[in-house]
């Protein structure tokens, strides 16, 4: 009988492509990965996918929570995602209209709008891979979580942050790329729809190996 291969959790699936740039080789063993470019990127961007997947499955998200925790906790899994991203708002202080803006305000936030001499100490700042990486799947409950609790505002958002180019997006990208970010120059148009295929077919192809029983097809 083939084994069930070990289960990665669903936010370090959908990062990895964002993390895997960032790793560094510690000198006495194992792998290190810079603090602040970590959450800047890897951790930004599994947030985003994550708003993605929720409102993609915003009305099968008994689905979502079996993806995201383990046998039997689905339903708490369910209930929480809502308070995740309820408290994520009240910290914020309203909805937000930028989606880089809310991540670093609530999940960056020794970083938000601070110094340059706090921010190169940040970003200089080295942790252990296998302490960071269990943050991605925090990361990526919060972004479901928001996109299944917000779904017409995330949608809202999307279209203003990255399917316009206006000079208040412009701003925002150079601030973004100011702070760190890996960015073109100039920033590209990412429709909600093209971003939804992307992330659903990683997230199907998640549940094939993980998860067969599971039928992600037609969503």
């Amino acid at each position: 009988m083939k084994s069930q291969p070990t289960r990665q959790p669903l936010g370090q699936y959908l990062s990895m492509e964002a993390v895997g740039p960032l790793v560094e080789k510690r000198l006495l063993g194992g792998y290190q990965v810079r603090y602040l470019p970590f959450l800047w990127t890897a951790g930004f961007w599994v947030f985003l996918k994550g708003v993605v997947l929720g409102h993609a499955l915003r009305d099968r998200i008994e689905v979502v929570a079996r993806l995201l925790t383990a046998e039997g906790a689905e339903r708490k899994m369910a209930q929480g995602l809502g308070e995740i991203a309820r408290r994520m708002v009240e910290d914020y202080g309203s909805l937000p209209e930028s989606f880089f803006d809310f991540w670093l305000k609530t999940e960056a936030r020794e970083a938000y709008d601070k110094d340059l001499h706090t921010l190169k100490r940040l970003y200089n700042r080295k942790e252990r891979l296998g302490l960071m990486l269990p943050l991605l799947s925090y990361w990526c409950w919060e972004g479901v979580g928001f996109g299944v609790t917000y779904a017409d505002h995330a949608e809202k958002m999307w279209r203003t942050n990255f399917e316009i180019v206006d000079d208040e997006r412009e701003k925002k990208w150079q601030r973004a790329r100011a702070a760190g970010l890996d960015l073109p120059e100039v920033p590209d148009i990412l429709p909600l729809a093209e971003m939804e295929s992307i992330v659903l077919e990683q997230t199907r192809e998640y549940a094939r190996t993980y998860f067969p029983e599971l039928d992600l097809q037609g969503v």
